[in-house]
C-alpha cells in the first residue's frame, strides 16, 4: 500500500497538534501515512515562540512536546519554505496527497473607532475620516464595520503584532526601532495581548535580563523613560477579555502600582473581584504605574512628526452596547500600542471568510484535500492548548475521508519531494538545522546566564542551521 503524503503549512501550536493527531490517527486506522510540516521560517513553534511573553517560559515550556512529534520517523519539520513565495496552493497539491494550512492570524486587526458612526468632533483637532493608505473593511449589510483612526499611521503608533515580535526576536523585527522616550505609553485594548505589552512597558528591566527577550529590545527597556503605562478598555470591566492569571500578574510587579479607573466595578465574577482588590490598594509616590482605564475609546492620535497625544471619548454603556457620550479628553504619550485582535491572510487559491478574517471552512474541510486548523480555522481565540482540540476536528474529517476514498495515496516520493523543495527554496532548513540553530541560541544564553540568546536576523538563523563557526553575532550586545 502507498503511504499517503500531507503537507501541514505552519510550524505553529495548530501545526504541531495536527502533525501529531495525523500519524496517531493514521496509525490507528492501520494506513500508512508521513507527514512534512512545513514553515515559512527557518525556526518552529510560531507563537509559542514568537508571540509568548519573554517572562512567561512556563508556557513555552509545551515545545517539548512539539519536539516529540517532529522527531516520529514520519514526520519531517522543514523551514524556510514560504507559500506564495516558494510554493503555491497549486504546487502543494501536486506534491502531496492533502494539505492542512495552520497559518495562523498573523495580521493586526487596525485601530478603530467602534461601531458605524463617525469618530466624535474634538474641539481643535481636525479628524478625517480615514487615514490615507489604510484600507477599511468592505460593508456587510447589518454589520457594523470601524471606521480608522486618524494618526495611526504617525511614528509612535504601532500595532501590537509589530511589538510582540520585536521583543520576541522574530526575524520579521530585526529593523524594528521602538523609541520609549516620553514618560507615558498607552495600550488601546483589553486582551491577554494588551496586558502582555504593558506588563513589559512598565517590568523592571533587570528582570527582563534574566529571560530570553531580543537583546535590542532590553537595551531600549533598559533605557526606557515610561513611568506609566495606560490600558484602555471601551467596555465595562464585566467585559474585559483578559484572563485572570494574567490579571493577577500585574498586581505581583515589583516596583509598579496598577490603579483602577472605570465609572463602577459592579458586577460579580473572579475579575471583577481582583480589579476591585487591586483598585483598594495604595499608591506609591515614584513608583511605575500602570493604570486600567475602561469606557474609554480612542478617536485620534495627535502629532506632526510623531504621536504625542491620543484623543479619548467616554462611553456609557446602554442595554450592553457602548454609547459614546461626546465628553472627550487629550492624553499626552508617546507611544500607542493597538493591541485590537488579529485577522488571517488570505492565501491564492484558498477560499477565504473576509468577514471573520479566517479560511473558508466547514469543520475543518475547506476543499477536496484541503483542510484547515487553528487560528487559520477559527480566529484568534483560545490559548495553546485549545489548538489540541481543534485539530483533532481537522484530523477526523481527514480520516473520514480516508475511509470513504475521498482521499487517495498518489505514490509521491519523499525523497523526490524533498529535492524539489530544496530547489525551489535554497535556504530550506530541516529538522537537524532547527536543532543546530536551537543549541547555538542555548549556548550563547548560558554564556550570558540566561536561557537563551535569541538570532534576530534570517541570515544569524541560516547560519546557525549550518552548523557551527557559521553563525554570526546573534544580536547586539546587551548593556
Amino acid at each position: 500500500m502507498n503511504r499517503y503524503r500531507f503537507a501541514v503549512v505552519g510550524a505553529g501550536p495548530a501545526g504541531a497538534y495536527t502533525t501529531s493527531a495525523l500519524l496517531t490517527g493514521t496509525a490507528a486506522a492501520g494506513v500508512p501515512a508521513q507527514v512534512d510540516l512545513l514553515d515559512r521560517l527557518p525556526t518552529p513553534w510560531g507563537l509559542v515562540r514568537s508571540g509568548v511573553a519573554p517572562d512567561h517560559p512556563q508556557t513555552r515550556s509545551v515545545t517539548r512536546v512539539f519536539e516529540r512529534v517532529v522527531d516520529h520517523p514520519d514526520a519531517r519539520f522543514l523551514g524556510g519554505i514560504e507559500i506564495g513565495r516558494d510554493l503555491t496552493h497549486h504546487d502543494l497539491l501536486e506534491l502531496y496527497d492533502a494539505v492542512v494550512y495552520a497559518t495562523g492570524a498573523p495580521d493586526d486587526r487596525p485601530l478603530a473607532v467602534p461601531g458605524a458612526e463617525p469618530p466624535v468632533a474634538v474641539p481643535g483637532v481636525d479628524l478625517p475620516r480615514a487615514v490615507p493608505g489604510v484600507d477599511l473593511p468592505r460593508a456587510v449589510p447589518g454589520v457594523d464595520l470601524p471606521r480608522a483612526v486618524p494618526g495611526v499611521d504617525l511614528p509612535g503608533s504601532l500595532a501590537a503584532g509589530r511589538f510582540v515580535r520585536w521583543y520576541n526576536g522574530h526575524p520579521d523585527a530585526a529593523d524594528e526601532r521602538i523609541v520609549l522616550d516620553h514618560h507615558r505609553a498607552v495600550v488601546v485594548g483589553n486582551g491577554n495581548v494588551a496586558l502582555d505589552c504593558a506588563r513589559l512597558l512598565v517590568r523592571d528591566p533587570t528582570e527582563l535580563a534574566r529571560t530570553d527577550i531580543a537583546d535590542p529590545a532590553l537595551a531600549a527597556f533598559t533605557d526606557s523613560r515610561i513611568r506609566e503605562v495606560v490600558v484602555l478598555g471601551r467596555r465595562h470591566p464585566a467585559r474585559a477579555a483578559f484572563t485572570l492569571p494574567e490579571l493577577a500578574e500585574l498586581g505581583r510587579l515589583t516596583g509598579v502600582d496598577v490603579v483602577v479607573d472605570a465609572p463602577d466595578l459592579a458586577g460579580d465574577g473572579p475579575v471583577l473581584d481582583a480589579l476591585r482588590d487591586l483598585a483598594a490598594r495604595p499608591v506609591h509616590p515614584g513608583r511605575r504605574r500602570l493604570v486600567l482605564r475602561f469606557q474609554v475609546s480612542p478617536v485620534a492620535l495627535v502629532g506632526e512628526r510623531r504621536v504625542t497625544a491620543l484623543d479619548l471619548v467616554h462611553n456609557d454603556i446602554v442595554d450592553g452596547r457602548v454609547q459614546p457620550t461626546g465628553r472627550t479628553e487629550r492624553l499626552d504619550c508617546g507611544l500607542v500600542v493597538h493591541a485590537v485582535g488579529f485577522r488571517g491572510r488570505p492565501l491564492p487559491g484558498v477560499p477565504f471568510d473576509e468577514r471573520h478574517g479566517h479560511v473558508a471552512h466547514t469543520a475543518g474541510r475547506v476543499a477536496p484535500r484541503v483542510y484547515v486548523a487553528g487560528w487559520a480555522k477559527r480566529g484568534p481565540s483560545g490559548v495553546v492548548g485549545t489548538n489540541r482540540k481543534c485539530a483533532t476536528e481537522t484530523v477526523a474529517g481527514v480520516l473520514a475521508d480516508l475511509a470513504d476514498g475521498t482521499l487517495r495515496a498518489g505514490g509521491h516520493d519523499p525523497d523526490k519531494t524533498l529535492a524539489q523543495l530544496r530547489d525551489r527554496c535554497p535556504d530550506l532548513v530541516t529538522l537537524d538545522g532547527w536543532r543546530r540553530i536551537d543549541a547555538a541560541e542555548l549556548a550563547a544564553g548560558a554564556a550570558q546566564g540566561r536561557p537563551r540568546v535569541r538570532f534576530t536576523t534570517t541570515a544569524a538563523l541560516l547560519a546557525a542551521a549550518r552548523g557551527p563557526g557559521s553563525a554570526p553575532d546573534p544580536s547586539p550586545r546587551r548593556r
